[in-house]
This record gives C-alpha cells, sequence and structure tokens, in this order.
C-alpha cells in the first residue's frame, strides 16, 4: 500500500491489534513512531539500547517480553543505518507469535550482519520517503505485508 507518509504505514500494519496491545519500540527513535502507535490507540514499550549501540537487544526485547505478555508487535529500525540483531530478534517474535516490523526509514539495502538483507525478514515492511530519508523525494511512505 503506498500512503502519505511512513507512520501512516505504522497505523496500518498495526490497526488489527486488540487494543490492549502494546508494541515495543527503540528508546532512541522518532516521535512519529509513537505518534502512529498511539493513533491506533495501542500502548508503547519503550526498549532500552545497548552501550554503544543504537537498537536494542534480542537479550533486551525478550526480557521485555517476559515483563509485559502483552506485547504483541515489534518495530525495528536499524537506526541510521546500523543494522540490529535481526536474526535472534525475529526468532524471539516467532516463538512469541508477535508480529515484528522493519521500519526501512533508515537502511533501506542495508544488509544485516548475517548478511540477509532488510527489508526481507518482518511481517511487514515500513518505507519513508522524504528528503531526510534514504529514499529521497517529497513524501510519502509504503506498507508492505508479507
Amino acid at each position: 500500500s503506498l500512503v502519505y507518509k511512513g507512520r501512516k504505514a505504522i497505523e496500518l500494519a498495526l490497526k488489527n491489534l486488540p487494543r490492549a496491545s502494546f508494541v515495543a519500540i527503540n528508546g532512541f527513535t522518532c516521535f512519529v513512531v509513537y505518534e502512529a502507535i498511539k493513533k491506533v490507540e495501542l500502548d508503547v514499550e519503550y526498549l532500552d539500547i545497548e552501550k554503544g549501540e543504537l537498537n536494542f537487544s534480542a537479550d533486551t526485547l525478550e526480557k521485555a517480553i517476559n515483563k509485559n505478555p502483552n506485547i504483541k508487535a515489534v518495530i525495528i529500525q536499524n537506526t541510521l543505518g546500523y543494522p540490529c540483531d535481526i536474526e535472534n530478534i525475529s526468532k524471539i517474535c516467532k516463538k512469541n507469535k508477535i508480529i515484528l516490523i522493519e521500519d526501512l526509514a533508515h537502511s533501506v539495502g542495508t544488509k544485516y550482519e548475517n548478511g540477509i538483507e532488510t527489508g526481507s525478514v518482518g511481517d511487514f515492511i515500513v518505507l519513508s520517503f522524504s528528503q531526510d530519508k534514504i529514499i529521497d523525494s517529497v513524501s510519502g511512505g509504503a506498507l508492505i505485508e508479507r
């Protein structure tokens, strides 16, 4: 689906989750990610980033899920193009039946450490187009559903 902004793509990806659901996101993120989650009336679970890193770890995610079983979706963003531990994060999401959303606003065409291309793992892929994004245009976004 093509949309006006990437944040609208996040809303579309989350719209069918039950209202008591939490969405786990990076503690270091853009405010519009938070706004998109709140717009569909879901709650946010911030995940701390690791020291010297720009993303949360699989271990941090697993601990959060154990503390909060209402986490029903996870958004990874590969902050500033630095890839997260997608292999282990994906395994945790599958094991717990949690939706994995890859937000590629900062990482289109990047390879994860295991050589897998960004956008090839998540249940949903969110793209954001703007002058300050990897895909440079005036505005826009897209949601790809697997």
